[in-house]
């Protein structure tokens, strides 16, 4: 649903970080609901990960400072308008 509701109304934009990535971000943070431990978080990626591809565009997520990724995120849509 909410993927329908995205594609009506504007353009996803998947920020693609590889999964240690993302781990590293949450260590010592492992009380979210979905996030209980690294072997719960990895099956959660797998699952999801063919659905974050489905996005319009995609931006790789590395270890870029924010202002550097908010940078890449406005040339996207940038480019999205332009095109």
């Amino acid at each position: 649903i909410n993927r329908d509701v995205i594609a009506a109304t504007g353009t996803s934009i998947w920020l693609d970080a590889p999964f240690d990535v993302l781990l590293s971000r949450l260590v010592g943070g492992f009380n979210r609901p979905l996030f209980r431990n690294a072997a719960e978080a990895q099956q959660l990626f797998n699952a999801r990960y063919p659905l974050y591809a489905l996005a319009d565009y995609r931006v790789e997520v590395r270890d870029q400072r924010p202002e550097v990724l908010a940078a890449e995120i406005l040339n996207v849509i940038s480019d999205t308008k332009n095109a």
